[in-house]
């Protein structure tokens, strides 16, 4: 007579393999809710093509040069203020453009977008040509 064979059962615990799971999983939502970066609301410029300015718009042109202009005179930045605020206790409901050439250097535009702000204007035109 044979001896029956003695039946060995296996098995993987699987107590530590849960326990390193849960560890990575821990591991990843704690860096990805660190790792976010505050979010910016901009709000992007809308165009509307060929749109006629009325007669009563106060033009300020900044030049290839870097250079600015009230009408057309060419001026320093100090006295176009001087001379817009003059124009605007004339008539306050004059509304202001900016005329930027598309060569001139980014900073003069920005410079006379905030020569508007100092005014009290935070409405105003960037102008552009039609394609």
């Amino acid at each position: 007579m044979q001896k029956p064979l003695l039946e060995t059962k296996s098995a993987i615990d699987l107590a530590a393999m849960v326990d390193v799971i849960f560890l990575l999983l821990a591991y990843f939502l704690l860096n990805s809710t660190l790792g976010k970066q505050p979010s910016i609301q901009v709000n992007l410029p809308q165009s509307e093509t060929a749109q006629h300015q009325g007669e009563n718009t106060l033009d300020i042109f900044v030049e290839k040069s870097g250079q600015f202009r009230l009408g057309e005179e060419t001026l320093s930045l100090e006295q176009i203020e001087k001379k817009l605020a003059l124009e605007l206790e004339k008539n306050s409901e004059r509304e202001v453009r900016i005329l930027g050439d598309s060569e001139a250097p980014y900073s003069s535009v920005i410079a006379a977008m905030d020569l508007v702000r100092r005014q009290g204007r935070v409405n105003f035109s960037l102008a552009t040509s039609a394609k």
